[in-house]
């Protein structure tokens, strides 16, 4: 699979909540970098999806909008905007790095605005 359909597939699970298609688009050694700090074993990373999940992007009380998906090889940029119950993200921006079909690294950073 390539970067572009890796990525493709972590947003889809990630909007339709589907938290082991979410968790199997990362490699068994993984590390997401977010502004809180690393994480860097698949129980956090497990944790961090499921408080997403049941927070930010719970089902239903958000609307999320794509603004760009760039690649380059195994490297991608996906930016994105969204309404949250309570929070406005007017900017997001997230990075990876894809390996062997599976996200070894992904970065984020967003600006959160009460709503």
């Amino acid at each position: 699979m390539d970067t572009r359909a890796v990525i493709e597939r972590h947003v889809e699970a990630l909007l339709a909540a589907d938290l082991e298609t979410l968790m199997a688009t990362f490699s068994d050694d993984a590390v997401v970098m977010s502004p809180e700090g690393p994480m860097t074993t698949r129980e956090e990373i497990l944790d961090g999806c499921r408080r997403l999940l049941s927070g930010l992007f719970a089902p239903g009380t958000y609307t999320f909008t794509l603004d760009a998906l760039v690649t380059e090889g195994e490297i991608a940029l996906l930016t994105w905007h969204a309404s949250c119950r309570g929070t406005d993200i007017p900017f997001a921006a997230d990075t990876f790095v894809v390996r062997d079909g599976r996200i070894s690294c992904k970065t984020f950073a967003l600006v959160l605005r009460p709503n």
